[in-house]
Order: C-alpha cells, then structure tokens, then sequence
C-alpha cells in the first residue's frame, strides 16, 4: 500500500492480484470501476499481467514470483500458453533461482524477508500439491528431496503495524488465517514410511496417491494406501484448537478458515477411497485397502457435503476459495 502512494507499485503484482479477486466484489462495484461484469474485469486484469510480463516491464525477482504465484490461484485461463500450470511452472523457476528452497540461503536474511521467503515456498509447494490432487496436474513440478526449507511456524510472520489510512482495505492477518496456512501446508505434506519408503515416504498427499496407484506391487500398494488414511486421519485428530469447527457459534467471512481446511481434507479423502476403489474394480478378490475404501467414501462424502451445506446456509461460499 505504501508503493502504490508512493507510486512505486509492481504494476505486473497489482494486476495479477486485480485478476484473481475480480470475482468477488459486487456487481456493482465491477460496473462503478468501468466493467461490465466480472468476467469482462477478469480477463482484462490477466491481460494487462501478460502484457507486462512479456515486454519485461518488471524486472523484479520478487515480484515476478508473487505475480506468478497470484495468477497461478485461477483455474482457468484467458490464454493458452498462460495457464495457471505456467504460472506455477514460472513460479517454481524464480522461487529456485533465488534460493527459497535451501534453509542455508535464508539463514543470513534478516527475519522479515527469511519469514517472507519461507511463506513463498510453502505456499507454492501447497499449490502444486493442490493441483496434482484434484487432478489439474499430473506432474509435480517440487520434489521433496529436492528441498529443505523449515516448516511453517507463527514465527514466519512478524509483527505488523498497519497505518490507520489503510486498515479499512489491509487488514492485520489473523492468527487463525495463519494457521490455516501452517495446516494446510502440513496437509499438502503428510506421507511417512510404507513397505517402499523410498517410493512413498514423505511426499504430499496428492502426488503420494499418484505414486501409489502406478505402483505395479499390489502388496507395497495397499500398504501404502492404509499408511496414507492413517496419516491423514491422525492430521485431522491432532488439529489445533483454533481449526475445530464445534467451538465457532457463529460463522462469517472471518472465521471461515476451519471449514474450508476440512473441506479440502475430505475432499483430498473422497479422491483417495475414490481411486483406491476404480483402480482395483477389476481385480479378483476384495482387499482390505478395498473394503475399507468402500465403506468409508460414503462417510466422507457425507461429512464434505455436510460442510459445503454449513457454507451456503451461512452464504459463505463467495468467500471461499475458488478450489471449492
């Protein structure tokens, strides 16, 4: 905000962020901005994004990365060639050039910009693993031997101090939205040993799935499956008190954050029993990862409709994420 007074301001990250929220805001507040609809303000803003990227006009590292990352969020796209998948690819590509996947890089950074860096990475990551696991990518473009940055900590944020002049359209970030994000993250990266480790272990959910259902071994396959539910299941048992969705007695844009972290982990289930399910449908026999799989899709399905039925009877679900 102090850049765009200051008239500073990364015109590439300002109209990436324009293009992804495009869809929120009244229809009239679209029309008071010159805009037909939001579909048409939409389009506009990625262009603009495309046509400064490709005439160079911002030459920050930085920003080229938040401005890829912002438009890596839209599903959809206006161009072929500027997909959300190339904005991830264009993402991934500075975050490695500058070193946001080494811990070693950030460790002589001071604890703004190592925590800024740290947020980057992490959320880059959750949304490759997002894409793999809801099927919009079927290649990972971040390898987890490939990197080691720390985990997520409420520490990656600092203290924020926020002119009055702009607390009305720049928010403090909540601790609930932060650790949203730290779960989240951590959710995009459960895994843990199998009858393969080296196959199996420590990958995200998502991409652990992928790898499990091209495995030729039936007897490492089913192991995995049954390790992966319990790891997932274990997750949502050990959530933080802040993501339990029994002590909020009154939703709002606010607090929407634990329905949407558990409606992406069912969702993530639903997809897993799914696969477990289609993949073996022509085998012989009734396996146990088979069994289970049949039994309880049902009850994830039922618990993910019951939290999508929560966000519309609150009229939530404009504020949600466009993955749901």
């Amino acid at each position: 905000m102090i850049e765009f007074e200051n008239n500073s301001v990364s015109l590439f990250l300002l109209q990436a962020i324009l293009a992804s929220v495009a869809s929120y805001p009244s229809l009239d507040m679209i029309k008071d901005a010159g805009f037909e609809n939001h579909l048409v303000a939409q389009k506009t803003f990625f262009k603009r994004a495309c046509l400064i990227c490709d005439l160079g006009a911002e030459s920050r590292q930085l920003r080229l990365l938040q401005g890829s990352l912002v438009l890596s969020l839209l599903n959809f796209s206006f161009a072929i060639d500027k997909d959300y998948r190339f904005w991830l690819s264009n993402s991934v590509r500075i975050a490695t050039q500058i070193g946001l996947h080494r811990d070693n890089v950030a460790k002589d950074l001071d604890l703004s910009t190592r925590g800024l860096f740290r947020r980057l990475w992490w959320i880059i990551y959750y949304r490759d693993a997002l894409l793999v696991s809801n099927g919009l990518n079927n290649v990972r473009r971040i390898h987890d031997s490939d990197f080691d940055t720390a985990a997520l900590d409420i520490s990656d944020w600092e203290e924020e101090t926020i002119p009055d002049r702009f607390a009305h359209v720049l928010p403090s970030i909540t601790t609930l939205q932060k650790v949203f994000l730290i779960e989240s993250c951590k959710l995009s990266r459960i895994g843990g040993s199998s009858s393969r480790p080296e196959k199996h272990a420590d990958i995200c959910p998502g991409a652990q799935y992928v790898e499990i259902s091209r495995d030729t071994e039936p007897a490492a396959s089913d192991e995995a499956w049954l390790q992966l539910e319990e790891t997932l299941l274990r997750w949502r048992k050990d959530l933080p008190t802040e993501m339990h969705i029994e002590r909020v007695h009154e939703w709002s844009v606010s607090n929407i954050w634990p329905l949407v972290l558990l409606a992406r982990s069912y969702l993530l289930e639903c997809i897993m029993y799914r696969m477990i399910r289609n993949n073996h449908r022509a085998a012989s026999g009734v396996s146990t990862p088979i069994a289970r799989a049949i039994r309880r899709l049902p009850t994830a399905i039922f618990e993910l409709d019951t939290i999508v039925d929560r966000i519309m009877l609150h009229d939530l679900a404009r504020f949600c994420p466009l993955y749901l």
